[in-house]
């Protein structure tokens, strides 16, 4: 807390979100496939990654912008599985909430949660296309703001009295990390062909050293490989740490929350004398909240002057779940209802997932959410594709609070099917980076308007009946005397306070 010398105002520093958004961003393209690709005759799939945003602070809206790096997976003019790699450009724009209130000189924390939807691709010309897809963002941004007390008139801050209460808010810091530079190879068998790659990242721990946020993790590469008539799925795990500068967050405290997410903004695949050489760059973005202590001005008076005061309703952000953790999922599904072909063998299967709710049930957390998986399947030299949706459930840590805000990335690393009768089993581990918050709600003094001059009567002997509602402060307050005035403890008390 800091000391107004001049107003007698006291300030202090406390969080308040700014926007708190579910947007979503339409992308479209026209491309052509790259020369040296096959035609395209039936497009089978299209994989998206989603690149991280550069965010732009105004002074009234938080600014995105990014790339999606698309792979179009397709059955070539030959019959065979081929792939075309695109890109396409994004960007939106979310108004800031009380940006009067904040200073953004102290800096905003932005937490971002990107997922694709809804894509599709046209033919215009077997080397002309059509992309269109979705981006679903889930955004929070907290700003800093100084709560102070707006006093007017005083005249001699030296008789202020005060009721200052305790509450509890968290102060949130986000950063990112610079490109870390991943390298693996892979012997290939002779006359082998990749189709197509792609890697997704998974943090194992974050923990904080002093100023600095250290993360660990692995990258896991897919390599989907045709030998022959053979097509085998290849992963490599590449194992990764990095760390990230923080401010100073008063780390000797309790109540601290972190927790990373990255993101493989680059994948570089070459074939060398029958080697694949894997390059990826990851960036890692850490999220740090702390659960911090602040004292308050619940309401305010003159001993000397008569006063008017307005007062407010404050949600504070508080954290509730701020960390990494880990979900398997197995589910079943009848073939023939998600178009499974008869007869066919699974080439591939990966997998999409988006948290779309979080509650707070039987006093636990639970954050509900969707996951596709996607499907390559070959029957009779004939390639085809289909997707299965199947919900998921996260129960997370037990609380009281309820939850006012999330954004919450899903990765889904391992994804395997197979078919037995009429059924599919789809297996997945998925990934979650949990941002979740609820809010403490506090009523505080927005301003106090001091006038006349308050003449007391010397010598005055008060006999007062107090209230089930009334408080000391408030009796205190009535009479323009200090609390320790009317004290129980005060021999030379003057007031008689008697309860109804």
């Amino acid at each position: 807390m800091n000391y107004n010398i001049d107003t007698g105002a006291i300030e202090s520093m406390i969080s308040l979100p700014i926007c708190q958004r579910v947007v979503n961003c339409d992308v479209s393209e026209d491309v052509t496939v790259p020369d040296g690709f096959p035609e395209v005759r039936r497009v089978l799939a299209l994989k998206e990654n989603i690149l991280s945003p550069a965010k732009f602070v105004g002074a009234r809206s938080v600014d995105f912008s990014g790339a999606v790096d698309y792979t179009l997976i397709y059955v070539g003019a030959d019959g065979k599985l081929c792939s075309a790699p695109f890109s396409a450009e994004y960007s939106f724009s979310l108004p800031i909430e009380n940006a009067d209130k904040i200073d953004i000189n102290e800096g905003v924390s932005v937490l971002c949660a990107l997922s694709g939807e809804n894509m599709s691709v046209r033919i215009s010309t077997p080397k002309r296309l059509q992309i269109r897809s979705g981006i679903r963002a889930s955004v929070i941004c907290f700003g800093r703001a100084v709560c102070s007390e707006d006093l007017r008139g005083i005249e001699d801050p030296s008789t202020l009295e005060r009721l200052q209460l305790e509450g509890e808010c968290a102060k949130i810091v986000c950063e990112g990390s610079d490109i870390v530079t991943l390298s693996d190879e892979y012997i290939l068998s002779e006359g082998s062909r990749i189709i197509y790659s792609d890697a997704l990242s998974s943090i194992s721990d974050s923990r904080i050293d002093g100023e600095v946020v250290r993360v660990s993790g692995e990258v896991t590469v897919r390599l989907i490989v045709e030998n022959g008539d053979r097509i085998e799925k290849v992963i490599r795990k590449i194992p990764f740490e990095a760390e990230t500068d923080l401010e100073e967050l008063d780390i000797g405290e309790e109540n601290i929350f972190c927790r990373a997410s990255g993101t493989v903004n680059e994948l570089d695949v070459t074939v060398e004398d029958n080697r694949a050489l894997i390059e990826a760059g990851l960036v890692i973005e850490v999220c740090v909240a702390q659960n911090k202590n602040i004292t308050y001005t619940r309401d305010i008076y003159s001993t000397k002057q008569s006063s008017v005061c307005e007062y407010k309703t404050s949600a504070l952000p508080i954290a509730l779940i701020n960390k990494n953790a880990n979900l398997t999922q197995s589910e079943r599904v009848t073939a023939s209802d998600v178009g499974f072909p008869d007869g066919a063998d699974i080439v591939d299967v990966w997998g999409t997932a988006i948290c779309e709710e979080g509650k707070l049930e039987n006093g636990r957390y639970v954050l509900r959410g969707k996951t596709k998986y996607k499907f390559i399947c070959k029957r009779n030299g004939e390639f085809s594709s289909c997707e299965a949706e199947v919900p998921f459930k996260y129960e997370a840590d037990s609380g009281e609070r309820e939850i006012e805000n999330l954004c919450v990335k899903v990765s889904v690393m391992g994804a395997r099917a197979r078919k037995e009768g009429e059924d599919l089993f789809v297996e997945g581990e998925l990934a979650l980076s949990l941002a979740v918050f609820g809010a403490a709600r506090i009523d505080m003094l927005s301003c106090a308007s001091f006038g006349e001059e308050y003449r007391d009567e010397k010598n005055q002997f008060v006999v007062c009946f107090r209230s089930d509602a009334e408080s000391t402060f408030d009796l205190a307050k009535r009479y323009h005397v200090s609390c320790d005035a009317i004290s129980t403890e005060n021999e030379s008390c003057n007031f008689v306070i008697l309860e109804r």
